[in-house]
């Protein structure tokens, strides 16, 4: 049976057995391939630590209003966790860098950690892998860190949801 059907015939009778072989091959090639793909991005997006970020939620609003955020924040019983903060551009070693800055309030909402640990004072950084990639530079080593301080126009709050 296998034998007469990848038999492709002869004269009028031929047809393209190999292409429609290989065509069925790299169709479920193709097909293999997106369902992985769909299950890695499904799974990075239900898992928010895996792309550096360790909570569900983040929002903004302004200076005036960031009592008014946390205080509903704080009373939502959903909230396991949640931390102030404030996102600015800083120059790294004269790289652009988009800066998170992030003070825990209640639970562990903190930048997912690769390798080494969160800054412990003022003269330490923590760098993004990217970052230290493009800088070359490794756990450790110095870098000059210079920008505006962040002006306070923007509070933010990032929660964690159970």
């Amino acid at each position: 049976g296998v034998r007469m059907a990848l038999d492709p015939g002869r004269g009028r009778t031929a047809v393209p057995v190999r292409t429609a072989m290989f065509g069925a091959a790299i169709s479920l090639l193709a097909l293999s391939a997106a369902v992985g793909f769909g299950a890695s991005l499904n799974h990075l997006v239900d898992t928010p630590r895996l792309s550096g970020a360790n909570w569900d939620a983040i929002m903004f609003t302004p200076t005036a209003k960031g009592p008014a955020l946390e205080q509903v924040v704080a009373s939502d019983h959903d909230v396991q966790g949640y931390a102030r903060g404030t996102i600015t551009n800083l120059q790294v070693d004269g790289v652009a860098a988009t800066a998170i800055a992030v003070q825990p309030v209640r639970g562990g909402v903190t930048p997912s950690i690769v390798d080494g640990h969160l800054p412990k004072g003022l003269d330490e950084v923590m760098l993004g892998t990217e970052t230290m990639r493009t800088l070359g530079v490794d756990l450790g080593n110095t870098v000059r860190v210079t920008g505006k301080a962040a002006d306070g126009d923007h509070w933010g709050c990032a929660s964690s949801f159970s």
